[in-house]
């Protein structure tokens, strides 16, 4: 997944182990990193695990499903009828 971003934020994601990378220099998981305006974050694939989490500062401004705003693939369950987050989605 890549997402340019469109404000500041102050985000965090972990539990499974990801490449990531923002503005295409590797981060590391469950660590906070800011973005600006501008800014692309892009996950790859999960290394090791499965689960993969997401947190961003100010939430997400899309409608809960099950008073959640997460999503599970494999169940196709969940905001964004259980797929992936695609670019322009927030």
């Amino acid at each position: 997944m890549k997402e340019q971003t469109h404000q500041i934020k102050k985000t965090i994601f972990g539990w499974a182990e990801f490449e990531a990378k923002l503005n295409n220099k590797k981060i590391q998981t469950c660590k906070v990193y800011q973005a600006k305006k501008g800014d692309i974050l892009e996950l790859g694939l999960a290394k090791i695990g499965f689960r993969g989490y997401l947190c961003v500062a100010g939430g997400f401004k899309i409608k809960s499903f099950l008073n959640s705003k997460s999503s599970d693939v494999k169940m196709g369950v969940g905001v964004f009828n259980g797929r992936a987050l695609q670019k322009d989605d927030v």
